[in-house]
């Protein structure tokens, strides 16, 4: 399956540069040129790893506080932060917040690539060596790996939304508990009507249908809310 990363950096040229050396690789790059665009991207998008210039003409540090939310959100989530500058202190601080890796903007790019493949191949080995422990989530004919976000159903892959899978973790460890719309609400980390919790549900189900059109876990409670249901 091909691995996606966030590119967030407001040097264009840089960033198209770098998205193009990715490409080659194999890698879907999705860019973005300010934070709040890529804030947005992360609200609902789970990426295979995350790089954080440091510094945008708004915020000196706006990429230390990015990392920081990102970090809070999800603590498997692989970030690199970039930049121009060269003090141990910086670093430091990177490290500090949740970052994985803090490569300077000058590094030759073959350099670059080992690093993000280096990354990665860690993430990966750690991944592996969990199966057995508890980040590895089975019910039934579910399979949902927390380091790493994969959801897989009869042994068939499936791709959800951050707030999605959010949502659907929170009804598998709740198994045969009705939970409500508004613990819903919550688990989704933002405001929305209920109604769109509804949507979610909904959403949710059409994935799991498109692999398995008998698919019913996911229970409707009248007036309460919803239920994963154990399989007979």
């Amino acid at each position: 399956m091909q691995r996606t990363i966030a590119f967030v950096d407001d040097d264009n040229e840089f960033r198209e540069n770098y998205t193009d050396v990715l490409d080659e690789h194999g890698f879907r790059v999705v860019g973005f040129s300010d934070i709040s665009s890529a804030e947005k991207y992360f609200e609902d998008n789970i990426p295979d790893l995350a790089i954080l210039d440091v510094q945008f003409p708004d915020d000196a540090e706006g990429g230390f506080e990015l990392c920081r939310k990102l970090r809070a959100s999800s603590k498997n989530l692989p970030i690199i932060l970039l930049t121009d500058l060269d003090e141990d202190s910086d670093i430091i601080s990177g490290m500090r917040i949740g970052a994985d890796e803090f490569i300077q903007k000058n590094e030759d790019v073959s350099v670059f690539m080992v690093r993000i493949q280096s990354l990665l191949r860690r993430i990966d080995e750690r991944s592996v060596g969990s199966e057995s422990g508890k980040d590895i989530l089975v019910k039934g004919s579910l399979s949902v790996n927390r380091l790493n976000h994969d959801v897989s159903w009869k042994g068939k892959p499936l791709k959800f939304t951050l707030k999605a899978y959010r949502t659907l973790i929170h009804l598998v460890d709740n198994e045969n508990k009705v939970v409500s719309v508004e613990e819903l609400v919550k688990v989704g980390r933002s405001e929305v009507a209920s109604g769109t919790i509804a949507v979610r549900i909904n959403n949710i189900r059409k994935i799991f249908n498109s692999v398995d059109s008998k698919f019913d876990s996911i229970e409707n409670v009248w007036g309460s809310g919803y239920k994963w249901r154990s399989e007979n």
